[in-house]
């Protein structure tokens, strides 16, 4: 057995801020079975003038983007060697997601804010990034990565659900992007007052009513109706999905309840897309579990809603889940999947993103330093 630490960074559309996920991870590469253990987690809040600049990311100049991928990977870098040294840990490798800025595969294009050399440069052990782009030349769609990691690594579970900025379900191996989740409460919650980050609770969303109009052109978007493989992007939010809401003249409460409904109704019909999710469960057999991480999962009306709907229609209830593995189940895989990239292991799965063929992913960055790295010494 052969054991790894590493430091995952998760940065989702959400913008909530920077995750950093220390783990160990266990397991024998030979056979490819791993188990973890998380140690330290922590989010980075980004700042105001950070925030409002990865949220404008698509408006920006050549130049302007050029300086926020340098800024942004300054501020990774930074922030990352900051907590390594005050936790006085010793990763042997640093996993980044980067910030998405432009993922638009089916014309071959994903860019992910970051430079890997500008994190490097602060950094006192490899970096594994830019993880999305490989598949994409391949034919693939790059995401969802992180369902790659939740075969190895959480198979005990019927389905994994995550509720960032966009909701995604994987199962067996098989996982798609389902619909804006956060990402649209947070822009509806922010229409309501402008001082608002989020609807605490879903609080105002329940006290709204459904407008069945809405609610149908929501469901009828094309991307719902398109075949797997297909993924999401905050550049797609914005140009499709943001004009209907503008364009509907009722309170941002009934928005944002209309907005929960064309979430769970989504997340129901993706789950149905999964075989294993029409086999009645009896007696004889165990009763099907779904593992739901990400923000979304501290929505209580959200989840209210959803847990109505799986459960009177699939016979599907919600699996016990620790609140850190909630908010930092994405940021452990990036740390799983880099460990990967270091190990030479497949890290991105041709059935998931439909490219032409598996891949080991992730461009690795040595730190400025000139001795052999602590990983490399394992092998």
């Amino acid at each position: 057995m052969s054991s790894f630490y590493g430091i995952g960074l998760m940065s989702g559309n959400s913008l909530d801020g920077l995750d950093i996920c220390y783990a160990e991870f266990i397991g024998n590469p030979n056979v490819d079975v791993w188990s973890y253990r998380m140690i330290k987690t922590e989010t980075l809040p980004y700042s105001t003038t950070m925030k409002a600049r990865l949220k404008s990311v698509a408006k920006v100049s050549g130049v302007e983007l050029i300086r926020l991928h340098h800024d942004y990977g300054r501020f990774v870098g930074t922030k990352t060697a900051e907590s390594i040294q005050q936790e006085n840990i010793k990763p042997d490798f640093v996993a980044a997601a980067g910030h998405s800025a432009f993922h638009q595969p089916n014309k071959g294009l994903h860019f992910s804010l970051g430079d890997g050399e500008t994190i490097a440069a602060y950094l006192p052990c490899p970096l594994v990034t830019n993880f999305e782009n490989k598949d994409v030349e391949l034919g693939g769609q790059g995401r969802p990565l992180v369902a790659l990691g939740d075969m190895y690594l959480f198979s005990n579970f019927d389905f994994c659900l995550n509720l960032g900025g966009l909701a995604f379900v994987s199962s067996a191996g098989q996982a798609f992007d389902v619909c804006p989740c956060n990402v649209v409460l947070n822009y509806l919650a922010k229409l309501l007052d402008n001082g608002l980050d989020f609807d605490k609770d879903g609080a105002t969303a329940a006290s709204g009513e459904v407008v069945p109009d809405l609610l149908k052109e929501l469901n009828d978007l094309s991307y719902y109706h398109r075949e797997l493989p297909k993924t999401l992007s905050r550049e797609w939010f914005d140009e499709v999905m943001v004009p209907l809401f503008d364009q509907e003249l009722c309170s941002p409460s009934d928005k944002l309840r209309t907005a929960v409904e064309h979430i769970t109704d989504q997340i129901v019909a993706a789950i149905y897309l999964f075989p294993q999710s029409v086999v009645p469960s009896s007696p004889k057999t165990r009763p099907r579990k779904i593992l739901i991480t990400g923000g979304g999962a501290r929505n209580k009306f959200l989840m209210s809603v959803l847990a109505d709907k799986l459960d009177d229609i699939h016979d599907i209830s919600f699996a016990d889940c620790e609140m850190e593995l909630v908010g930092y189940k994405e940021a452990l895989i990036m740390a799983f999947l880099g460990m990967r990239t270091m190990l030479g292991l497949v890290n991105v799965s041709r059935d998931i993103t439909g490219s032409k063929m598996d891949t080991v992913s992730g461009s690795i960055h040595l730190p400025p330093h000139h001795s052999k790295p602590t990983f490399l010494l394992k092998q």
